[in-house]
């Protein structure tokens, strides 16, 4: 991991913000990085999403749709619980990039 992604002269140490930087779709990178922030933190629920943001889960309708829209989440429904779901991180490096990279920046 070390060698591999975190390693500054790796390309995939930028990958992860340059993927979402390429994205058309993310017109408020800031609100969408927290989303995604949110969900590595382990809040999968649209109100517990809504919790840690401090927002109305209204407001997370549309960025929620498009990060599925562009693949970055998943949503997928409880199979034990009815009419409840949760959000997943669909792409595997911009998880290790909320979890590990963005919280760490200044030491990397």
């Amino acid at each position: 991991m070390v060698r591999a992604v975190l390693n500054p002269g790796r390309p995939l140490l930028r990958e992860a913000r340059y993927r979402l930087a390429e994205e058309p779709e993310l017109h408020d990178s800031a609100l969408h990085h927290s989303v995604l922030a949110a969900i590595t933190a382990g809040n999968a629920s649209r109100d517990g999403i809504a919790d840690y943001l401090g927002r109305k889960s209204t407001v997370l309708a549309h960025p929620l749709h498009v990060l599925e829209d562009v693949g970055l989440i998943r949503h997928e429904p409880d199979a034990f619980r009815r009419n409840r779901s949760s959000y997943r991180i669909a792409e595997p490096l911009i998880a290790i990039y909320h979890a590990v990279m963005r919280p760490h920046r200044g030491d990397l």
